[in-house]
C-alpha cells in the first residue's frame, strides 16, 4: 500500500511522527520527495480539514500547523519559519486553531479578517479568495516582532518583561485604525483604503505594525500606492505632505518601505517610490539616501543602485566617498563598481591611499574590480604620498599592491604597462621576487627592441 493510500488520520499521524523524529529542518528538506504540486496548494488545506495533498504538502502543513513552538527554538528552524511566505501559512493555521501561540494574536487577525470581509462583500464577490491568508500575509510583512507575539517571552530581565506585557496589552485591544488600514491594504481593498485615509491621524501608533505602505510595497501593489498618494495630494499644504511622506509613523511614510524594495531588487517599485519622494526631497543631502545606496550595494542590486544614483540631479550627483566605494569594491562585483563610477561623483585619482579609487580596489578587490577602475581612467602610475605604510615616503599603485602581497593585482598592473621599480625598501616574498624579476626582464627586452 502506498503512503497516500492510507486514511487521512493515519497518513497525518505518519507524517507527524516523521517530522518529530527528524526535526523541522530535515523534514522541510524531505518535501522534495514528491514534486507533483507546489506549496501554495496548502491554501486549500486551510479550508478543507480532510484534504490529503502530496507528501510535500502534508509535511509543510504539519510543520506550520502542528509542530509546537519548541520545534523552532533553534536559530535555523526559526529562520525557516520567519520567511514571510511561510509565516503567513503559520499564522493562518493558528488563527483557525490557536495552539502554541498567544491567543491575542489570532484574535486580532480574526477581527481584521471580519472587517475587510464586510468591506469587500459590499463591493465585490469573495468567491475563490482566501481572505484569511491574504490578511496573514499582510501581518507577516508588516509586523517586525512576531516572535514575541507567537510564544511566551523567554527573557527574564525586568525591561523585557515590561515590553512583553505592553505588546500583549496592545494586541488585546479592539481593532484600531492602523489594523484596519493594514488589513485593507493586504487584501487590495482600494476603495476601503481611500475611505479610511481622509480620517487618518498625522501619526499612527506603531505598537504592532510598521507603516502601511510597506504592505503595498511587499505585495507590489502599485495601484494601492497611487490611491494612497492621491488622497495625500488632496491636502493643500506642501509642508504637511512632505512631513507625511518622510515622517516616522505616518500613514504615507515611504522611507522604511524603500529598504525592502531595494533588497528584493524590485527596480520598478524603487522607481515608483522615488518618483513620489522626489516631489518633496533633494535626495543626495539626506542620510537615508546614503543608507539606500549602502543597501543596494550590500544586496548586489546593480540595477537598483543605478536607479538610485540617477535619481540625484545632474547638477549635484551623489558623492561617492571612500567608505561607500570600498563597500562596492568588497562585493567583488565589477558591475557595481562601474555603476558607482559612472553615475556617482568620485575622485578616481588622489595622492591619498585612503581616497584613491585604485588603491581601494587593490586593497579590497579582485582583478575584475581593479580592471573596472583602470578602464574608467584611473592613473596606474599615480604617486601616492599620503598613506600609513612604513619605510617609504611615496608609493605607486604597483608598489602598494606589492606591499600588500596582492599577486593578482601586481600581475594585472604589470600587464597594463605600469613602470616596475628596480629596488624596494621592504622584504619581498620569493613568489613576488620571481614576478618582479620577470617583469623587469620583459620591460628591458621591450626597451631594447624599441631602440
Amino acid at each position: 500500500m502506498d503512503l497516500l493510500d492510507f486514511p487521512p488520520e493515519i497518513f497525518r499521524h505518519v507524517i507527524n511522527c516523521l517530522v518529530s523524529d527528524v526535526g523541522v529542518l530535515c523534514a522541510w528538506k524531505l518535501r522534495s520527495v514528491c514534486r507533483k504540486t507546489l506549496i501554495p496548494v496548502v491554501a486549500q488545506m486551510l479550508r478543507a480539514d480532510n484534504f490529503i495533498g502530496t507528501f510535500d504538502q502534508e509535511i509543510s502543513a504539519n510543520i506550520l500547523a502542528v509542530q509546537p513552538g519548541e520545534s523552532f527554538r533553534s536559530y535555523r528552524a526559526w529562520c525557516l519559519l520567519n520567511r514571510k511566505e511561510n509565516m503567513m501559512y503559520y499564522l493562518a493555521y493558528h488563527v483557525k486553531s490557536p495552539r502554541d501561540v498567544l491567543p491575542e494574536l489570532p484574535a486580532k487577525i480574526q477581527k481584521m479578517v471580519e472587517y475587510v470581509t464586510k468591506e469587500l462583500t459590499a463591493i465585490d464577490s469573495l468567491n475563490d479568495r482566501n481572505i484569511l491568508l491574504e490578511v496573514c500575509a499582510g501581518v507577516a510583512q508588516t509586523c517586525p516582532l512576531l516572535a514575541t507575539f507567537l510564544w511566551r517571552n523567554s527573557s527574564t530581565s525586568p525591561g523585557s518583561e515590561q515590553r512583553y506585557r505592553e505588546r500583549r496589552q496592545a494586541l488585546s485591544k479592539d481593532i484600531t485604525y492602523h489594523d484596519q488600514l493594514i488589513a485593507a491594504i493586504s487584501v487590495g481593498a482600494h476603495d476601503a483604503v481611500a475611505k479610511l485615509l481622509p480620517h487618518a491621524p498625522t501619526s499612527l501608533s506603531l505598537g504592532i505594525f510598521e507603516e502601511p505602505i510597506l504592505a503595498a510595497v511587499r505585495q507590489q501593489d502599485q495601484k494601492m500606492i497611487a490611491v494612497m498618494m492621491t488622497v495625500l495630494d488632496q491636502h493643500k499644504l506642501k509642508r504637511f505632505k512632505k512631513n507625511q511622506v518622510i515622517g516616522f509613523g505616518s500613514p504615507y511614510s515611504m522611507l522604511g518601505s524603500m529598504q525592502p524594495a531595494i533588497a528584493d531588487d524590485n527596480v520598478n517599485m524603487v522607481k515608483l517610490l522615488l518618483g513620489y519622494i522626489r516631489r518633496y526631497l533633494t535626495l543626495p543631502d539626506k542620510t537615508y539616501y546614503r543608507q539606500w545606496i549602502d543597501r543596494a550595494i550590500h544586496s548586489r542590486s546593480n540595477n537598483v543602485l543605478r536607479t538610485l544614483l540617477q535619481a540625484a540631479p545632474d547638477t549635484k550627483p551623489f558623492q561617492i566617498n571612500t567608505t561607500i566605494f570600498e563597500r562596492g569594491v568588497k562585493t567583488g562585483d565589477s558591475a557595481i563598481v562601474t555603476t558607482l563610477i559612472n553615475y556617482g561623483s568620485i575622485q578616481l585619482d588622489s595622492s591619498s591611499a585612503q581616497m584613491s579609487a585604485l588603491a581601494a580596489s587593490i586593497r579590497a578587490g579582485g582583478v575584475a574590480v581593479i580592471r573596472a577602475v583602470v578602464e574608467a581612467g584611473a592613473d596606474i602610475d599615480l604617486v601616492i604620498t599620503t598613506h600609513r605604510l612604513k619605510h617609504c615616503d611615496a608609493i605607486t599603485p604597483l608598489e602598494y599592491a606589492i606591499y600588500l602581497n596582492n599577486f593578482d593585482a601586481v600581475c594585472y598592473l604589470i600587464k597594463c604597462g605600469t613602470s616596475v621599480p628596480a629596488t624596494y625598501t621592504w622584504h619581498l616574498s620569493k613568489k613576488m621576487q620571481v614576478i618582479i624579476r620577470n617583469a623587469q626582464a620583459s620591460q628591458e627586452k621591450t626597451t631594447k627592441q624599441k631602440q
